[in-house]
């Protein structure tokens, strides 16, 4: 039997050279049954390659991008993320899933160069896809719609939250500020504030509660201003988020019941 280092090397000769045989094309699983992470970046690379958009689920590199996510190989499956912006919702939500659930160090800065290479203008995909992106980064980070937040040190914690408020007033910022304000951060309450101004009225919600738990009486007086919004708020589809608003607004009173300037209530 062929000795397994010659076997990767010679897969890796056929992906650098970009003349990969049909049958190995057809058998990519096995790379990943076999756990040839060897063969990770010179796969990720040729699929980097491949011309045509991309079908998801189907051919070459469908295939491929699998058996990447398979090996949990996250600088592959970031640059192929970042080289492909025509890939489909499903495959870039499949491909992100992956990211998260290898090694924390990694994935955190998997997402933030995606994020950063998002708002730096050069990776630029539909703006459907940014969300998904987007969406899935603030729940490896706060923890937001995940049953268990995933184990991430506090370091990394901080850094993807940081990389997360660069998102606040941008597509997708509403899903980041409910996810900040799931477990808000004294240094984040000025993005709080803005959230205020939101048209989203469960944002807006969740921003009053960020700062009621932060305790932040400097921000009383832009609090009151929502009050100013309320035709805006009545407007909302769900018209139980004006009920919810009011409701947060009279908890915060209560909270900070003897600042004198809620007399202009």
């Amino acid at each position: 039997m062929m000795p397994r280092e010659i076997i990767i090397a010679q897969i890796n000769k056929c992906f650098e050279a970009g003349e990969v045989p049909q049958k190995l094309l057809s058998e990519l699983d096995t790379l990943a049954q076999a756990n040839m992470i060897e063969c990770a970046k010179p796969l990720g690379d040729y699929l980097i390659k491949i011309p045509g958009k991309h079908q998801p689920g189907k051919g070459n590199l469908a295939r491929g991008l699998r058996t990447l996510g398979k090996l949990e190989a996250v600088d592959s499956l970031r640059s192929a993320i970042l080289a492909r912006p025509d890939l489909p919702d499903s495959t870039l939500r499949e491909l992100v899933q992956h990211i998260t659930r290898g090694d924390s160090e990694k994935a955190t800065d998997a997402l933030i160069a995606i994020s950063q290479a998002a708002l730096s203008g050069i990776w630029k995909p539909p703006i459907e896809s940014r969300c998904i992106f987007v969406n899935a980064m603030t729940s490896f980070f706060t923890g937001l719609h995940f049953h268990r937040a995933p184990e991430i040190s506090e370091e990394e914690g901080l850094r993807g939250r940081r990389e997360l408020a660069k998102w606040v007033g941008k597509q997708g910022g509403g899903e980041v500020l409910r996810g900040l304000a799931s477990h808000p951060l004294p240094e984040e309450k000025k993005y709080f504030v803005q959230g205020l101004s939101f048209v989203d009225g469960q944002t807006v919600s969740a921003c009053i509660q960020a700062l009621r738990k932060l305790e932040a009486r400097d921000a009383i007086p832009d609090l009151i201003r929502v009050f100013d919004r309320e035709d805006a708020i009545k407007s909302l589809d769900k018209t139980s988020s004006r009920h919810i608003i009011l409701h947060d607004l009279g908890a915060y009173r209560r909270v900070l019941y003897h600042v004198e300037v809620w007399h202009l209530w």
